[in-house]
């Protein structure tokens, strides 16, 4: 099994070592078997407004540009604009680190994931009723002091650490157009008593709620929302009070709630009309 697996790992390695390289139209790639990926350039920063294709041609080839990797845009603080293509479907980790100038972007409906940090310090991107965005990806919270929000309708993330610390938070309202919960998104806001959660979320991630003030959390989905974990040792609503927290789910989902191994931690799981 040892042999077989050093043997699986090898093929692996010499797979990634055929995708190739290059700059295209200004842009750098990775490219292999007819897709693409956006990659940090080589010394060259990115500046103004920068428009992604949804497919180029090289050598002959058609590649359709699908992900845009990890930092490729880091650290390019003249940046002002960036077009995405509908064909993309991942932003990778602090794609967009430190784009100061950033103030505009849009995320198409095909993008299914956005990694942690992606717009780590992208200060000049809209803030709208105290919460700033990336398109359809709540960021953060511009204001940690205040105590309540209302997070802007078909917005899809709620990002990573994005109302962390808000200690004051009373009120947070979420649209039935939010799909994840980010890590640590909602931690240690120890003012936040109660949160409805909206039928779209199929994700939560690592300790969303840690060392909040939770006493009541309900739940639309009618399929129990997938819940990240750090690792085996930890629950996965670590550092939440699931015997004094009430869960509230609907009328006919109980039964999915209580066999589901991540939300039969809470001891309390009741219904709603």
């Amino acid at each position: 099994m040892k042999r077989l697996a050093i043997i699986f790992t090898l093929l692996l390695t010499s797979v990634s070592l055929f995708a190739e390289t290059g700059t295209i139209g200004g842009i750098r790639y990775e490219y292999e078997n007819g897709y693409a990926t956006v990659i940090q350039s080589s010394g060259k920063k990115y500046s103004g407004r920068i428009v992604i294709p949804e497919k180029f041609t090289y050598n002959g080839k058609v590649y359709t540009v699908t992900g845009i990797g990890a930092e490729a845009f880091s650290h390019c603080e003249s940046l002002t604009e960036i077009e995405l293509p509908s064909s993309i479907n991942e932003i990778g980790n602090f794609a967009f680190l430190w784009c100061t100038g950033l103030n505009r972007i849009n995320i198409p409906d095909s993008v299914k994931n956005i990694s942690s940090d992606a717009f780590y310090c992208c200060k000049n991107l809209p803030v709208y009723n105290g919460l700033r965005y990336a398109d359809s990806f709540l960021i953060e919270a511009a204001d940690s002091t205040a105590t309540e929000f209302v997070v802007r309708s078909g917005t899809r993330w709620i990002g990573d650490n994005a109302f962390s610390n808000c200690s004051r938070l009373k009120v947070l309202s979420l649209p039935e157009s939010v799909e994840v919960i980010g890590n640590f998104s909602l931690a240690s806001c120890t003012s936040l008593s109660s949160l409805e959660l909206p039928s779209s979320v199929r994700l939560i991630g690592m300790q969303a709620f840690a060392f909040s003030g939770l006493k009541k959390l309900t739940c639309k989905s009618k399929i129990p929302p997938v819940v990240l974990r750090l690792n085996d040792r930890n629950g996965y609503f670590d550092y939440v009070d699931t015997h004094r927290c009430r869960l509230k789910v609907g009328r006919g989902n109980r039964d999915a709630y209580i066999h589901d191994v991540r939300w039969r931690e809470f001891r309390h799981i009741r219904t709603f009309r």
